[in-house]
């Protein structure tokens, strides 16, 4: 799957730093802002390779936060998305919402795998026990 046709990825890596020059934390943090955390994007704005970003932000407490914040706010907008879809009373939704959140309510898929599965083995043992001669 390629990237959409308005993205501007190709090209940006054109205006890539001189070997050796150091490339400033502010704007790095603003790459990183304005990509939401998207470390990919954020590399090819700025006009370097992925990995010396990573490694950029792994030796930079600051920058990591940066990344951390815009996650969680990317996760934050992420659920805001989903209770929407799920009070306009979307199906899939309803069910996930039920599944995940509801499990504790007994909202569990898997809960009737295993009420089938235990009184199947339950059967079992009883139609083999009184099958069984040595037991009489």
């Amino acid at each position: 799957m390629g990237f959409p046709k308005g993205d501007k990825r190709i090209g940006d890596k054109a205006r890539q730093p001189s070997n050796g020059v150091k490339i400033s934390s502010d704007l790095i943090a603003e790459a990183l802002r304005k990509t939401r955390g998207n470390i990919a994007r954020a590399a090819d704005k700025i006009g370097i390779t992925r990995s010396t970003l990573h490694s950029r932000i792994n030796k930079e407490p600051d920058l990591k936060a940066i990344v951390d914040e815009c996650r969680e706010r990317f996760l934050d907008d992420t659920e805001d998305v989903f209770q929407n879809k799920v009070l306009s009373g979307d199906t899939v939704s309803l069910l996930f919402a039920l599944k995940t959140l509801g499990r504790k309510r007994g909202y569990d898929q898997d809960r009737d795998i295993m009420v089938e599965s235990a009184t199947r083995g339950a059967l079992d043992f009883i139609f083999n026990r009184s099958k069984n001669p040595a037991e009489s």
